[in-house]
């Protein structure tokens, strides 16, 4: 057997994996020796011995290629089958497999690859086969396990269903779980991500992230950040400090990658406050950058830190932290174990280590500032802060609260600052809650009924009217609602809830049906109605009712959320969404079928085949769009 490639450059993981990812089958791009290149399911088989893909000619049974009849592997478009059906643009990810046929003689199966990360799997996976590999125990093993990533298997929500016709011909359907981003409220130095400091009344698509699949975001008062099923993570806002993390101190207007040291790192958790931002890593680090304090977990002699930088006191407590939160002046970051650990200011007694409000804990003598431990025996599955004070959550939803309480918003009756995690004894296993969030000084608890409970200050409750929003105060939780266990508003059932998000003054929540409601104060168009009234009550926003809400996120005076992709629709862009030219009766609107935005004619002259949208013929695509799918083309 001849391949091009070679194991040494895999590991022995690598190569299990993807050989478990064959094995699951996927959807390639066949050229055929008659007719134009088609779509067909591809799956190695389970002894690893064959590979099989659906034909229509051969019935139920498929057709094979058996491993031990390979005789070569031939990277590109190289042999006559490729010459006389070429699929321009993919070059670099198509590959044959030379074989003999009994009584045929040698033939070649032709394929093309979606992207390059499904090309690499192919790769490695041939390579080892052709060359003797042969344990199914250690794939088999695999199989149940969900890898997010690795080196050559990358995390991808949409795929491609074929579904043959009664006279053999074949529709190709694409199932997509991507994310598009949408933000509205206030547009401070650019936190909107639109190129400009225009406040949004209305949620407004976010087209420079278009494509890019958001699968998280993070709010503050003064910048955003997103991260993608990639890893990549992008920021936008306010640069002073370098809290965007580019090295520099620009306010950027629309989102921008993070490059050194993020890039090709496995970021699978982001947070902001308002100085400063986190990111934690597949493997357990944490990344901190900003303003200088002990809120980043280390000392700066610059007072910022324009570049992301290793919590090296984490690391040598060889902790594997999962999640992270920022406060105004400090970090929370939670390890698998559910242990919760904190560094930064302690005024209000927010690092929850037992120490009394004002006071400094003790710092180790190899640590820049003191690493700190939550006090608190509850095993927590997720941590949130406000500005001064935090909530945790357990698996079984036990909740308890601690630091900043002037404002009732720990929600134990009282006014008082707590120096340690305690459990609010409001809550009972009777009605376990499902989430929580935090907002400047108001704390929002949703349960598995359904219920909304809220306390502290600048907040509102639904049923009631209270003339100033801002000066209306809960000292203990005040049931969101009007005593009933379902509320209907406004269509909306409030007992399917599913995610809770606060704000500086206000607050949000997403219901199992993608819908938004939002309430308090609304001074930068923030509650997204249209205007910029308060709520006390609250109201469905309507401009999101046909579209399908993933998760949403609220900022100082901003919110966010994730949208499953869909084209935009044409009542939402009145500008090419590249060159911002009006469109008018003459100048058309034209959906890229990349990305989904809408252009001017000249700004969607190119054409591209977009394999893994369905697309194996050429189709009309952005400048912007062609130039990235060109510039991957010349990189593989």
């Amino acid at each position: 057997m001849s391949t091009e490639t070679s194991t040494s450059s895999n590991t022995s993981e690598d190569i299990v994996l993807s050989i478990a990812h064959l094995t699951m089958g996927c959807t390639l791009l066949k050229a055929g020796r008659s007719g134009r290149p088609h779509y067909r399911r591809f799956q190695l088989s389970a002894d690893l011995t064959k590979i099989s893909w659906e034909s229509p000619r051969k019935g139920e049974t498929g057709a094979c290629v058996y491993i031990k009849d390979i005789r070569k592997l031939v990277k590109g478009q190289d042999t006559a089958i490729f010459r006389a059906t070429p699929v321009q643009g993919y070059e670099a990810f198509s590959f044959s497999l030379i074989y003999d046929t009994a009584g045929v003689g040698e033939r070649s199966l032709d394929v093309v690859c979606t992207e390059r990360a499904e090309y690499d799997t192919w790769m490695v996976s041939l390579d080892a086969l052709m060359n003797g590999f042969s344990d199914t125990e250690a794939v088999n093993a695999c199989h149940g396990i969900v890898y997010k990533k690795s080196k050559t298997i990358r995390s991808n929500k949409k795929g491609l269903e074929i579904e043959f016709g009664a006279l053999g011909g074949a529709r190709v359907t694409r199932q997509d779980d991507s994310c598009d981003v949408y933000t509205w409220g206030r547009g401070w130095r650019g936190m909107l991500g639109h190129g400009e400091e225009t406040d949004e009344l209305e949620p407004k698509i976010l087209d420079p992230l278009l494509t890019k699949d958001i699968t998280q975001l993070a709010l503050s008062r003064t910048f955003s950040i997103a991260l993608s099923t990639q890893g990549e993570v992008f920021s936008w806002g306010s640069g002073k400090y370098g809290r965007l993390g580019h090295g520099n101190l620009r306010d950027r207007f629309l989102p921008l990658m993070i490059g050194f040291p993020l890039r090709g790192m496995d970021v699978t958790y982001i947070s902001c406050g308002e100085y400063h931002a986190a990111v934690v890593l597949d493997s357990g680090e944490v990344f901190t950058w900003g303003r200088a304090g002990n809120r980043l977990g280390y000392t700066s002699e610059e007072g910022r830190q324009t570049h992301p930088r290793p919590v090296e006191a984490l690391g040598r407590r060889k902790l594997k932290v999962t999640m992270s939160s920022c406060g105004q002046d400090y970090t929370l970051a939670l390890d698998e174990t559910g242990t919760i650990y904190s560094f930064g200011d302690n005024e209000y007694g927010q690092l929850g280590a037992g120490a009394e409000p004002g006071t400094s804990p003790p710092k180790l003598p190899d640590d820049d500032v003191a690493i700190c431990q939550v006090f608190t025996d509850i095993v927590a599955v997720k941590v949130v802060t406000g500005a001064y004070h935090s909530l945790l959550m357990s698996e079984s939803g036990i909740i308890a609260s601690w630091g900043r309480g002037d404002g009732g918003q720990l929600g134990h009756g009282d006014t008082l600052h707590l120096g340690s995690a305690r459990p609010i004894e409001f809550f009972t296993s009777d009605d376990p809650v499902r989430d929580i969030a935090c907002g400047d000084a108001h704390s929002l608890v949703l349960t598995d009924t359904g219920r909304i409970y809220t306390c502290g200050v600048k907040l509102c409750v639904i049923g009631e009217d209270y003339p100033d929003l801002h000066e209306y105060q809960s000292i203990s939780p005040s049931r969101v609602g009007t005593g009933f266990k379902q509320v209907q508003l406004n269509n909306v059932v409030l007992s399917t809830i599913r995610q809770v998000s606060s704000g500086s003054n206000f607050s949000a929540a997403l219901t199992e049906s993608k819908r938004v409601v939002t309430w308090g104060q609304n001074q930068n168009g923030q509650l997204g109605h249209r205007d910029t009234n308060n709520r006390s009550k609250p109201n469905v926003l309507e401009s999101l009712t046909d579209k399908a809400v993933e998760t949403l996120y609220c900022g100082g005076n901003h919110m966010a959320c994730t949208v499953l992709h869909s084209w935009v629709p044409d009542r939402e862009a009145n500008h090419c969404m590249l060159c911002n030219v009006g469109f008018t009766m003459v100048r058309r609107r034209h959906h890229c079928r990349k990305c989904g935005g809408i252009y001017c004619g000249n700004c969607t002259s190119q054409k591209f085949p977009l394999l893994d949208l369905g697309f194996s013929n050429p189709v009309r695509v952005c400048d912007r769009c062609y130039k990235k799918l060109n510039d991957d083309v010349i990189n593989a």
